[in-house]
């Protein structure tokens, strides 16, 4: 939903006194403000109906104007400003509403199809808001975000649905506020789920190509720092820096499968695309053939 242009947007505005420019600029705020909340407002209500068609236009009403904040950092400031003076309009907590909502026993009126849309429209919108703001990294693990994402992950649901929680778990990480996600994680033994799906031959292999992804972007990028010990960030001892897999881990992998994720990969190599995916698929390979 785009603004109304100001009457005096194609006036000579160079020519007017500041006092009147000031004015000018604090009205079209006010009005791209209001804009944003009433565009918010319709998409929060169609998120909320119960409807999966309303549901899934509401999503993607929401991503677009996420993607649009993503792209210019006045919108993105004034969608966090909106955010935190209306608790009604958080997105986080709707987001995380919406996918609860969906867990468990899928709905006999809903077409499995549009369940899936619905989820994957949610975790892509989730992503968005997380890299959009950081700060929302907080909100969303006080909602419950990593178990609920794990949840997806560990289940028996439709593999890109699955696939989409850990591209959402791991922007988790990347937030500013990261280290919360990933004490959540080591409580929740949230690594060792995903390595449990990477090693079973039963699980699509898509689905374990992304565990494989998942677990060599955390160790070797988001949190580089090792997975067999504790270091302390300030190099005195004073505050420990986890190591981002729990201990089960090594249990469920196995030294040799451990070692592969965790050795040097160079992310600022323009291949870096096709490199992820080799690794990937040896990791997955290796893994079969440990299994013999």
């Amino acid at each position: 939903l785009e603004p109304p242009s100001p009457p005096w947007a194609r006036a000579n505005v160079h020519e007017w006194p500041e006092a009147l420019l000031s004015l000018a600029d604090e009205l079209t705020r006010e009005s791209e403000e209001r804009t944003m909340v009433s565009s918010l407002q319709g998409s929060m209500s169609d998120v909320s109906s119960g409807f999966a068609h309303l549901e899934l236009k509401g999503l993607r009403d929401l991503t677009v104007l996420v993607n649009s904040a993503s792209k210019d950092p006045k919108t993105a400031a004034r969608l966090r400003q909106i955010q935190k003076v209306n608790a009604d309009l958080s997105l986080v907590p709707a987001i995380l509403r919406t996918l609860s909502k969906r867990q468990g026993e899928p709905d006999v009126a809903v077409a499995p199809s549009l369940a899936i849309q619905v989820e994957c429209e949610a975790l892509q919108l989730l992503q968005g808001v997380l890299l959009v703001d950081p700060d929302s990294g907080v909100q969303a693990v006080e909602n419950s975000a990593v178990e609920t994402l794990l949840e997806r992950v560990s289940g028996s649901g439709d593999a890109t649905v699955r696939a989409a929680g850990l591209d959402a778990l791991l922007c988790m990480h990347l937030t500013s506020h990261g280290r919360l996600a990933l004490q959540r994680m080591r409580h929740l033994q949230g690594a060792s789920k995903v390595a449990s799906v990477l090693v079973s031959s039963n699980q699509p292999l898509k689905l374990r190509h992304k565990c494989a992804e998942f677990l060599l972007l955390l160790l070797g990028h988001v949190h580089p720092s090792g997975a067999r010990e504790t270091k302390f960030t300030d190099g005195l001892g004073g505050q420990p820096e986890l190591p981002p897999v729990d201990d089960g881990v090594q249990n469920i992998l196995g030294d040799v499968i451990l070692d592969e994720l965790l050795a040097d990969m160079e992310f600022d190599r323009p291949d870096n695309t096709e490199r992820l995916y080799e690794r990937t698929l040896h990791i997955v390979q290796m893994t079969d053939m440990l299994a013999k």
